[in-house]
């Protein structure tokens, strides 16, 4: 007090000037800098020496040459470019194949959808950029994803309205059909769009541009490359959708070892390499710094009007927005209480109205064993009702029921229940749990009970399924195998077990387990029919000799099929049966030993065609088995035969006599050096279903004809 004079606290107005001189002087700082640091683009390195297995080397040695089919209207990935495959795809897998022995043979489809048939057709073995989806999986093979791009809305730079999935909703919007998010779009987007397809994502763009529709959802790098060469100033991005598209590479289902090779080879590419392909297609932007000049300017205009502003509103608004600021602030705390409080009844009215309309039961159970409160819907399945519950002791309703007696005395002792039971030829899953007071005393029991009737029934007819394929395969002498082959763990049927020799029926390495019992001749391929098996759905079957622990050798049929995949289209469950056909295949080979010894000309003729025959029979006519396959007898015979009538009519004639019973006569047939032959032909039906088939037995009779 004693000449000092007294200095004024800083408002509020004077602590805003500093922060905004602060800001300037920050920014000004930022704006003077240099421009933005760019990283370095990176060197490209020698990628590592690749490990091989012998089947993919032997792929390569075999399958040099790969076709790839490409989308010719999606840069910067994949398109045609001065009659070349080009783009970020292209050269990714051109580096990932170097010094691998393979090359590739592009060729342009017509559009996406084209390149779909053309894959699904096989006239192509590989595409280089493709999303995964189930329908694909079903003919192709996908690598690991090697790059993930945001997909985007686009509209016009006048549209503000739009800024996200849900604002879609009742708008036109472009979209290419066939790509891999237009179906997840389709699923997920918003009610009432309606959706406008293009052919490329050029045209979808263009059609936002014209105004045609009001926004188009695609890859983000294809569309930011397309709006900077097509010249489209007036798109901009409105927001992300929230997916991504993981770009893949994809083969043939039956060429799985390509899938393995290009996997590796990506995997092994150096990053520095990927990234050099990388920012050669979706290179960062670099900001121009502006010319010095302007900074001066800029300097001046912002700190008169900054001067101007600090001097102006320094005392005039300071505590008008103070208050201001504070009674916006009580009534954003007032209003988001209400909101919380809303919503908190709300809620509880939610779970109530669920909880009465749903198959579940709430209940309190006084420390008495009384019960203090019950509601639920499903009371009246089990003829009780609220009402007449409360107050009454629990044995009055459940006293001979032992299982639910017993779970009240356990939670009454302090321990909770999770246990189900049988009410009125219901079934109930019952959870209950106790309450404790504040000197560890229990209080009470609060719980549910859930009406699990169609479980408990599902339950007990698959395990009576369950018995019944047990009894049928043991009738049958079949064999049945469950196997998991991510946890490489199978669960047999008894016959398995005891034709295995195991001791029980799971069992771990499995391929190994299985081979030990293949006979040594037939492991290989054996193994071969299964490993192709598990790269695609359909039903593999194989038969093989299987050699059981006493030494005796079985002939087996096997026959099954993958049932789950995943997201890659990797084997995750295996099932299938086993057959004990030894006694079919030994008649099967004695058959096959006759047929094949017999000196007469043995042919299956099946509506008139040879499907089969022996060696004599190409002794005979002087044609190989080959060339005979599929001709009729008149093809081997003069056009007439001695009695002047047509081969061809009278082979028909003989075939069809022949469909009722055995027939035997004399013929003509014409070796392939143009000789004639006699012979006499014994024609029997053989039984089938679906076709006519004979079995005609030829001698020749030439000689005793001379005689």
């Amino acid at each position: 007090m004693t000449g000092h004079a007294i200095q004024p606290s800083p408002g509020p107005d004077t602590a805003s000037a500093r922060r905004v001189l602060v800001f300037f002087l920050f920014a000004l700082g930022c704006f003077l800098l240099p421009g933005p640091f760019v990283p370095a683009r990176p060197v490209a390195a020698d990628p590592p020496p690749l490990e091989l297995t012998d089947r993919e080397r032997r792929f390569i040695e075999t399958h040099p040459e790969i076709r790839v089919v490409f989308d010719p209207e999606f840069p910067p990935f994949e398109f045609h470019f001065q009659n070349e495959f080009s783009g970020l795809s292209a050269d990714l897998l051109r580096a990932a194949l170097k010094g691998t022995g393979l090359t590739i043979t592009p060729a342009p489809a017509q559009d996406w959808p084209a390149l779909l048939e053309v894959l699904k057709e096989r006239r192509a073995d590989m595409a280089a950029k493709i999303v995964y989806t189930p329908e694909r999986a079903q003919y192709l093979l996908f690598t690991q994803p090697y790059i993930s791009i945001p997909v985007v809305i686009i509209v016009s730079a006048k549209n503000t309205a739009i800024r996200s999935l849900d604002d879609l909703a009742g708008r036109r919007v472009a979209m290419v059909p066939g790509y891999g998010g237009d179906r997840w779009f389709t699923e997920n987007g918003p009610a009432g769009m309606t959706l406008v397809p293009a052919t490329t994502v050029r045209e979808a763009l263009r059609h936002v541009a014209f105004g045609e529709v009001e926004a188009f959802v695609g890859n983000q790098g294809v569309v930011s490359y397309l709006i900077d060469k097509e010249g489209l100033p007036n798109l901009r991005l409105a927001g992300a959708i929230g997916q991504e598209s993981a770009l893949r590479m994809a083969v043939r289902d039956d060429w799985p070892e390509l899938r393995s090779i290009l996997d590796k080879v990506l995997d092994n590419l150096p990053n520095k390499n990927k990234q050099v392909i990388i920012q050669k297609w979706l290179p960062l932007r670099q900001d121009v710094a502006p010319p010095h000049w302007t900074i001066f300017v800029l300097i001046g205009l912002f700190a008169a009007t900054l001067a101007i502003s600090v001097l102006f509103h320094l005392y005039s608004r300071g505590l008008k927005r103070g208050i201001a600021e504070k009674t916006r602030e009580l009534e954003a705390e007032f209003a988001r209480r209400e909101s919380a409080e809303k919503a908190l009844r709300e809620r509880d009215l939610h779970l109530r109205n669920v909880l009465l309309n749903s198959d579940a039961v709430v209940f309190e159970i006084a420390p008495d064993g009384t019960v203090a409160h019950i509601e639920g819907k499903a009371l009246e399945r089990i003829g009780l009702s609220p009402r007449e519950m409360a107050g009454r002791p629990v044995s009055d309703f459940f006293g001979n029921n032992r299982m639910i007696m017993d779970g009240l005395a356990q939670t009454l002792s302090g321990k909770p229940v999770n246990y189900i039971a049988e009410l009125e030829k219901q079934h109930a899953s019952i959870m209950a749990a106790p309450v404790f007071g504040e000197h560890g005393e229990i209080t009470g029991i609060y719980g549910v009970a859930t009406d699990v009737t169609s479980l408990a029934l599902a339950q007990k007819r698959l395990a009576e399924s369950e018995e019944r394929l047990a009894l049928i395969l043991d009738a049958t002498n079949d064999g049945f195998v469950d196997w998991d082959l991510a946890a490489n763990i199978a669960h047999l049927s008894p016959w398995l077990v005891d034709t295995y020799g195991l001791s029980s029926g799971t069992i771990t390495d499995v391929i190994e387990t299985w081979l030990s019992r293949v006979h040594p001749e037939d492991r290989q391929r054996a193994l071969a029919c299964l490993e192709a098996g598990l790269w695609h759905d359909d039903i593999i079957e194989d038969q093989y000799r299987l050699v059981t622990p006493s030494g005796a050798v079985r002939w087996i049929l096997d026959r099954g099929r993958v049932v789950a995949r995943d997201e890659t289209g990797k084997a995750l469950r295996f099932v299938g049966t086993a057959t004990d056909i030894t006694d079919r295949k030994e008649s099967e080979l004695r058959y096959q030993a006759l047929f094949q010894a017999a000196t007469d000309a043995i042919m299956i003729l099946e509506n008139g065609r040879i499907t089969d025959c022996n060696p004599a029979t190409s002794t005979l006519l002087g044609y190989a088995r080959e060339e005979l396959l599929g001709r009729t007898p008149q093809d081997l015979s003069p056009v007439r035969q001695p009695d002047g009538r047509p081969s061809s009519e009278l082979a028909a004639r003989k075939l069809s006599q022949a469909a009722k019973g055995n027939l035997v006569f004399e013929w003509v047939h014409r070796r392939n050096d143009g000789e004639p032959v006699e012979v006499e032909v014994s024609l029997a039906p053989l039984p089938s279903i679906n076709s006519n088939v004979a079995l005609a037995l030829v001698r020749d009779v030439t000689q005793r004809k001379k005689m």
